[in-house]
């Protein structure tokens, strides 16, 4: 009853307690399923690459998994850098950086990807972080990239000067 101790039977490995609501004594059931790390894939890139395009163009940051399952999610985790200076007077520095897997562009749909950074003038440095769970349907090698790329051509980007960036896939069973 209410407001009283109750006696609770001890559990087995894998039980977690559950409460079946007000005034009713706790007990040990099976914990839910999924949810669980799979695989885990991970690289630190020193490259760098130079962009200056308007178009979407590869970091040749790219890194690959393959998932066990067809229903798993693949969580993403990218933490970079990149600097840039603006030197076009009225075109101010704009950069964009996504996340394609193959040849998909998993970014929001208004075309800023999921980094987007607006720089009035001078030279500019810039850490940022992507975290994205997609689900890709699929139990084939399954490549993601970083992509970047400028609003004006009359600027550059240097993306991962002096290297280090972290990139991480994570399995998750569904």
């Amino acid at each position: 009853t209410s407001g009283n101790p109750a006696v609770v039977a001890t559990g087995s490995d894998g039980q977690v307690l559950t409460s079946a609501g007000a005034d009713a004594v706790p007990a040990f059931e099976a914990a839910a399923a999924g949810g669980k790390v799979l695989q885990v894939v991970s690289a630190v890139d020193g490259d760098q690459t130079v962009i200056s395009s308007t178009s979407y163009t590869s970091t040749t940051q790219d890194l690959a998994i393959t998932p066990t399952l067809s229903t798993s999610k693949i969580l993403v985790l990218y933490n970079g850098h990149y600097s840039c200076n603006s030197t076009s007077g009225s075109e101010n520095q704009q950069t964009i950086v996504t996340v394609y897997r193959g040849v998909t562009d998993l970014g929001r749909g208004d075309g800023t990807g999921f980094h987007y950074n607006y720089v009035q003038s001078g030279y500019n440095s810039f850490t940022f972080s992507v975290s994205f769970l997609d689900e890709p349907e699929t139990t084939s090698a399954t490549t993601y990239g970083i992509y970047a790329k400028m609003l004006y051509t009359t600027n550059a980007m240097r993306f991962n000067p002096g290297g280090n960036a972290t990139f991480t896939l994570l399995e998750i069973g569904a």
